[in-house]
């Protein structure tokens, strides 16, 4: 390969390592800006190892670091698929180590016709075919690693390409250098105190040749010195070692000096006061300009702590009457205790580092043994029941996986105790032909194993025709238990010959509510879904203890109505839901003029946001907590609010929308009413926690971090309305009125997430239509109005632009808008588009314009719906 520029130099196909100096020598530095500090390094460097591969037209490009031995790629770039995460590959061979230890640059034409580099082990496997790699130098001009491209057929490199490549390599180790960007000065020495402060790591210095040692006060504290002592020998702290370590440590000190090398050993420390301290202990030998050691650098930490909790724990698991093992991934035995050995009936020194299914699998039969690959397989808990022939006795065996191996905790059982049978069923369910039980966390993918165990079951069993409805219902239920009860759920398992019953248990007492939703509703319905799917379900409370949900599924299960079907719930009668308060506990709450039209519209966003927010906060205990709290106030809400609106409707005490608008395209709204609610006086907290989950809903779904979207302003402020009043009536004040949802400033407010319009719509025809015609956006917002139409309300276009349109909607007209326009967002329903209405229209001065009205949904952009209403004044 030719040196820069000699183009007439004949192209050789592989350039030794040594042998690329001129070539490097002949590129020029280009001065980089350094990035801010703070950011990225590694996804920037990512970045330049894909621009690399691009520039050069090379469909792998890969950075990597040197260190002790092994390469660490940090940065890479794969054409055919996702880059692979950061990996190591050890230097096992002298042509790559040899690499990385020049300062020069590698270029291959064709790895396969020259076995000097074959063992280069070159990004992209076996189809790599050429290579071309260049050194990353760090800051002291040291090598820190190598940048390097890679092409699937044989390829001639250019001084162009190598320019290019050099240049990049530059860039990459600007970002990877830390030392580049680090103090050496004081700076970097308060840096290593902090550290070395912080990890309490004492730290001491030890000529071998004088003997000398000198220690920091914190090794002095390890050691048992107090502060005004000073230790100049080594024999000094010999004193302190316990005898039966110092002869160990000695001589791994004398094989470092000797090997000129590193050590790492421990020791325990004797105490002035007669205790024992244990210490870790890591040094190194620095050599003289001759190659003799002459000094001994190293640091210490006091592990006393973490050995006697190890202690503890080995102990614990010793005394305890269960069986326990502990297996590695690969299923050799690593830990067990006594139990083990009587279990087993062999010594531990004859089953330690065995398979655990060679000498365990007489006593633990193939039920257990499929369990426990299952387990290392999905990395999913199980428990399982069986029965030990060696011991006579029924146990049941929990199976933990864990990033390092597999343990198995052994609890006797006095007698198989049957999976819960339901109080109210029709037959019997046959013999029992195989069980199962697992412990699943409470988080989202636990739905998913629930799903895969029991189709597992079924398959193994060969009940393939009862998975279907089976999963639906299993994942419907363990479901609502991650986003309800929040608390580890159990699951059983039971086959028996003429159907399988599942049992999910979890530890939260709150007992699930029946509902009856609206037809658009797009939650509440899981009870009656699992009921339309099984033979039989029920719920079982368990006390303070929690409650079983179960359900049987054998053949298909008869039709029945959607009352039908939650009236088939078997539901214990003590649950606590299904009583009634206790009038002689309860407060009296007057919400007066509440609309119950939008209350039910905003009640139902409600239960959106806060199944969006169940599973956007899986783990966090504080929101488990408000959401916990807020069931109550929900369902006493929920409850009466629905009472109010069937009395209402019962007793004809409503109004039309308008009564020139079709009674087939605008739904009838019961009046305002005014509801009393019977409310426990303890309550108070549970409505703010209400609004609180509600608050950080709705903030959330503003950002985009929800699926469902933000709310509109006035269900917001009626919300807020509610839960205020319940607080301050509980607190001795007296009812407020709900002022209504006719407030100007609705007619402004809109969030963060809707502004502002998205520029790819065009509303040019909508504003420069010679008829009138209004584009409204997703938040109600008026985006475009035609100018013939602005003039008949009184309006100026641009005062006009960027309200919200019920600056247009009659007051009493507004409550039914809003509720309308929510339950579209939720449900995509559209009772009114497409529909020719006639209503009135508000102008400017407060007149109503009588209009005929028709709205078609405009075409979406970026994410964003727009309504289209042509408006034709009568």
């Amino acid at each position: 390969m030719p040196v820069a520029g000699d183009a007439s130099a004949k192209r050789s196909p592989q350039r030794a390592v040594g042998d690329a100096a001129a070539l490097s020598d002949s590129l020029r530095p280009v001065a980089f800006d350094r990035p801010p500090a703070g950011a990225d390094a590694a996804a920037r460097a990512r970045r330049l190892a894909t621009l690399a591969a691009k520039l050069l037209r090379c469909p792998v490009a890969e950075a990597s670091l040197l260190s002790q031995g092994v390469e660490l790629v940090i940065a890479s770039y794969e054409a055919r698929g996702p880059s692979p995460l950061a990996r190591s590959r050890p230097l096992s061979s002298a042509a790559a180590a040899a690499f990385l230890a020049t300062d020069a640059p590698l270029a291959v034409s064709d790895l396969t016709r020259h076995a000097g580099v074959a063992d280069l082990d070159p990004p992209g496997g076996p189809s790599a075919r050429s290579y071309l790699g260049v050194p990353l130098r760090g800051s002291d001009k040291g090598i820190l690693g190598r940048l390097c491209v890679v092409d699937e057929v044989p390829r001639e490199w250019t001084v162009d390409e190598l320019r290019a490549l050099s240049l990049l390599a530059d860039e990459v180790a600007v970002e990877l250098d830390s030392r580049a960007g680090w103090d050496t000065g004081p700076a970097a020495a308060t840096w290593l105190e902090l550290t070395l402060g912080a990890s309490n790591l004492g730290r001491f210095e030890y000529d071998s040749q004088t003997r000398l040692l000198r220690c920091d006060q914190r090794l002095m504290s390890m050691l048992g010195c107090p502060s005004s002592t000073v230790v100049p020998h080594i024999d000094s702290v010999r004193d302190r070692i316990h005898s039966s370590d110092t002869a160990r440590l000695m001589q791994a000190i004398a094989t470092a000096i000797e090997t000129n090398g590193d050590f790492t050993s421990g020791c325990r420390i004797t105490q002035p006061d007669g205790s024992a301290r244990e210490i870790s202990v890591r040094g190194r030998v620095l050599g003289a300009r001759q190659g003799e050691p002459v000094r001994m650098l190293g640091v210490a930490w006091d592990v006393t702590i973490e050995r006697e909790s190890r202690d503890e724990l080995a102990r614990l698991l010793e005394t305890m009457p269960s069986a326990f093992v502990r297996t590695d991934r690969g299923g050799r035995l690593t830990a067990l205790n006594r139990g083990a050995e009587t279990l087993c009936r062999r010594p531990r020194e004859a089953l330690l580092g065995s398979n655990l299914w060679q000498v365990f699998a007489e006593p633990l039969g193939a039920e257990l043994r499929t369990a426990y690959e299952r387990t290392t397989t999905t990395e999913v808990a199980e428990r399982v029941e069986t029965y030990l022939e060696t011991a006579e006795t029924w146990v049941r065996v929990h199976i933990w996986p864990d990033p390092l191996g597999t343990s198995l905790f052994f609890d006797t059982m006095a007698r198989r105790p049957a999976v819960e049978r339901p109080q109210v069923g029709v037959g019997g369910a046959g013999e029992v032909v195989s069980t199962r039980a697992v412990t699943l966390l409470p988080e989202l993918a636990s739905a998913g194993a629930a799903r895969r165990m029991l189709r597992e079951v079924l398959t193994d069993n060969d009940r393939e025709a009862w998975a279907e409805s089976a999963e639906l219902a299993v994942s419907e239920v363990v479901a609502n238990a991650v986003l309800h009860a929040h608390t580890p759920i159990e699951m059983a398992i039971e086959v028996r010959t003429e159907d399988v019953r599942v049992e999910v248990r979890d530890s939260n007492p709150e007992m699930p509510v029946p509902q009856h939703r609206a037809p658009d509703a797009t939650t509440g319905r899981g009870m009656a879904l699992v009921a339309a799917l099984t033979h039989q379900c029920g719920v079982r409370s368990l006390g303070g203890e929690g409650k079983i949900v179960w359900f049987t599924v054998g053949a298909e299960p008869p039709e029945r109505s959607a009352r039908d079907l939650l009236a088939s719930w078997d539901f214990d009668t003590e649950a606590a839901w299904a009583e009634e308060e206790d009038a002689s506990k309860t407060a009296t709450v007057k919400l007066v003029s509440l609309p119950p039209v939008l209350w039910l519209a905003a009640q139902q966003h409600h239960d959106e946001l806060l199944r969006e927010l169940g599973w956007h906060f899986p783990q966090r205990d504080d929101v488990r907590d408000h959401l916990r709290a807020a069931g109550r106030p929900r369902r006493l809400l929920a409850q009466a609010v629905g009472d109010a609106v069937a009395r209402s409707r019962r007793d004809g005490i409503v109004r039309a929308a308008h009564a020139a608008g079709p009674t087939d395209s605008w739904e009838w709204v019961p009046a305002q009413v005014d509801l009393e609610l019977r409310v426990p006086p303890d309550l108070g907290p549970d409505f703010i926690a209400l609004q609180d989950a509600l608050d950080l809903a709705e903030r959330l779904s503003v950002a985009g971090k929800l699926l469902v979207r933000p709310g509109l302003p006035e269900a917001i402020e009626l919300r807020d309305w509610v839960c205020d009043q319940v607080v301050a009536q509980l607190d001795g004040a007296s009812p407020t009125a709900w002022p209504g949802a006719a407030q100007p400033r609705f007619e402004t407010v809109v969030h963060d997430r809707t502004t502002p319009v998205d520029t790819a719509w065009d509303a040019s025809a909508v504003r420069d239509a010679t008829v009138g015609v209004v584009a409204v956006d997703d938040a109600n917002r008026i985006v475009a109005i035609s100018r013939p139409l602005a003039d008949q309300l009184g309006w100026a276009v641009a005062d006009l632009v960027g309200r919200r349109v019920v600056t247009l909607i009659p007051p009493q007209l507004r409550e039914a808008h809003v509720a309308g326009f929510s339950r579209h967002l939720s449900t995509g329903q559209a009772r009114m588009i497409g529909v020719p209405l006639q209503l009135p229209v508000l102008a400017k001065d407060g007149s109503l314009v009588e209009c005929r009205l028709l709205i078609e949904r405009g075409p979406s952009s970026a994410g964003r719906s727009y309504y289209i209403a042509w408006i034709d004044p009568v």
